[in-house]
């Protein structure tokens, strides 16, 4: 039973906060306006989307202005839970009784607090191995891990991100890029799976020779009558010089090598996927197909490379498609990432950065006539 003062001061607290609550100081564009510095901060330290804090924030606050975020500056609707020292806010949720609910100095340090929530509990911790640019993929898990009780939480969180665009944060940073002087390079290997040998990220030396296993998976491709031409050279340095069989990994994507003979229609084929959707995971037109030994993926690649490399220094005729290619990121990702559109090419010597963000193009080569 609760004490009649407990009661006295639940009440009291209450009534302020109906107040507060009934002239909201916020809209969700403010709110957004306000935090969202806060997000993509916090985003660059854990991996945690911004968008997703946002929305969440959005959600959970009443988007500023819900008694918890008022009086306790409370944005999550983060719960005392067990070892929490600090101040506390009692309030009836969904529950028959009142929750103890944390209370911090300010909304800033609710955004710190929600980041420490999510990394230091291990329901959460396959969220992490998502790209921070995939908010569905976070807000369907934040669901299945029990964050909260609502059957369209997942739901009401990418609504809120797709209305207010809220993704384009997550392409943002708040990090300092810092350039340093050019070092001798290093080889950059593939990510690889069981005993598939590595492979040398092309523009480095050649690996060892290893001995090569049998695919588990992909049969023999026969040559088709399809004619696709993709325009520039036949072969890229940033591919291997030499075929090697099997499925490998690559930026956390499954991935082939293109042989002499393979089309996508080959490729599709032999490992059971739709002719369509390897067109599209490969970020190819109708019309277009494959170049030499270059890495074809059987899921969609990835947001940012999630190498060390931080940037791509573009060599000879390198296209922006063979460059998203080679790191297993999207092609459109790569060219809103460095203020880019369809068709620009980089030119020889520029810097493509492979994540985060930047507010400068690249100088572009001129075009060809009839390219």
């Amino acid at each position: 039973m609760l004490s009649n003062y407990v009661k006295l001061c639940l009440l009291a607290a209450m009534l302020v906060s109906q107040a507060a609550f009934g002239n909201l100081t916020h809209t969700i564009e403010s709110y957004i306006e306000k935090y969202h510095d806060i997000a993509i901060t916090e985003m660059d330290k854990s991996g945690i989307p911004a968008s997703i804090k946002l929305s969440q924030g959005i959600l959970e606050s009443s988007f500023g202005n819900s008694p918890l975020a008022v009086d306790g500056k409370n944005h999550f609707g983060i719960k005392c839970h067990k070892g929490w020292s600090g101040t506390t806010f009692w309030q009836w949720d969904d529950e028959a009784k009142p929750s103890c609910f944390r209370v911090y100095c300010s909304p800033e340090e609710s955004y710190v607090d929600h980041t420490n929530f999510l990394t230091g509990r291990s329901r959460y911790a396959s969220l992490f191995e998502l790209a921070r640019t995939d908010y569905v993929g976070w807000a369907r898990g934040l669901q299945r891990a029990g964050y909260a009780t609502a059957p369209d939480y997942a739901d009401k969180l990418i609504r809120l991100i797709d209305r207010y665009e809220l993704y384009r944060y997550d392409l943002m940073t708040n990090q300092f890029v810092i350039v340093e002087k050019e070092k001798s390079p290093k080889p950059i290997f593939t990510d690889f799976v069981e005993s598939i040998p590595v492979i040398v990220l092309p523009e480095f030396d050649e690996p060892q020779d290893v001995e090569t296993p049998e695919p588990a998976v992909r049969p023999e491709t026969k040559p088709t009558t399809t004619s696709y031409t993709i325009k520039g050279k036949a072969t890229s340095k940033l591919f291997p010089k030499t075929y090697k069989s099997g499925i490998f990994t690559h930026n956390n994507a499954k991935m082939v090598i293109a042989s002499a003979q393979d089309t996508p229609e080959s490729i599709a084929e032999a490992q059971g996927i739709s002719l369509g959707n390897l067109m599209a995971y490969n970020d190819l037109q109708p019309g277009e197909s494959l170049i030499l030994h270059q890495y074809v993926y059987l899921e969609p690649k990835r947001s940012e490379y999630r190498g060390k490399k931080p940037f791509h220094k573009v060599k000879d005729e390198e296209s922006m498609y063979i460059i998203a290619q080679s790191y297993g990121v999207k092609l459109d990702v790569l060219l809103l990432r460095n203020q880019m559109k369809r068709g620009d090419e980089p030119a020889k010597g520029e810097k493509i950065y492979l994540r985060g963000a930047i507010d400068k193009q690249p100088k572009l080569r001129k075009r060809h006539k009839g390219f």
